[in-house]
């Protein structure tokens, strides 16, 4: 029953999420491509923003596999993601 009634709700506030997000622009940036660079492969990234705003990305660059050397990776923007650190 709890699982019916939070579905209602969510179906209720589904029109009025939609409306908010129409309304933001969103831009997607690339920020590592495999087989590129240094690293063979980019996993697990994370997205952290800082109380002044500031967005830090994460994730490990591998070479090889799981076994093989593994360091993690950052990159920073101070804009909201327009341009970001290399």
């Amino acid at each position: 029953m709890k699982c019916i009634a939070i579905y209602i709700i969510l179906l209720a506030l589904f029109p009025t999420c939609c409306a908010k997000i129409k309304e933001r622009t969103t831009q997607t940036t690339v920020l590592w491509v495999q087989r590129t660079g240094k690293y063979n492969n980019y996993r697990i990234p994370s997205l952290i923003v800082t109380q002044k705003g500031i967005l830090l990305a994460f994730c490990e660059g591998r070479e090889a596999g799981d076994a093989g050397d593994i360091n993690i990776l950052l990159k920073r923007t101070e804009d909201n993601g327009k341009t970001w650190s290399s």
